[in-house]
């Protein structure tokens, strides 16, 4: 029963807490949006610091990933089935010159 009470409790709080923290982030993404309408619609635009770092960031990773995409594109890289088949492909054709050449 003192089980029972402490749960519904525990839950009534739980949900209560959860509301104020929701209508807390729903109020202050409405206030970021409006800013950000305000700045598009009178063409402010003046990046701020986080946006430097994730512009850095991800040119850094494509600066990473561009060479290494070059390079498996342009190489013939086979893995898994395609490459076992072509060792498959490449055993019958050996096995075949074999017997034609009548090499055993």
């Amino acid at each position: 029963m003192i089980l029972a009470i402490a749960t519904v409790i525990y839950a009534l709080i739980t949900i209560v807490s959860a509301r104020v923290i929701a209508g807390h982030l729903a109020y202050n993404m409405m206030q970021k949006h409006n800013r950000d309408l305000y700045n598009r619609n009178h063409q402010i635009n003046t990046p701020n610091g986080d946006m430097w770092f994730g512009a850095g960031i991800l040119g850094a990773i494509m600066g990473i990933l561009w060479p290494i995409t070059l390079v498996v594109v342009i190489t013939p890289f086979k893995a898994g089935a395609e490459s076992r088949h072509e060792a498959r492909l490449r055993e019958q054709y050996v096995k075949e010159l074999e017997e034609r050449l009548e090499i055993h």
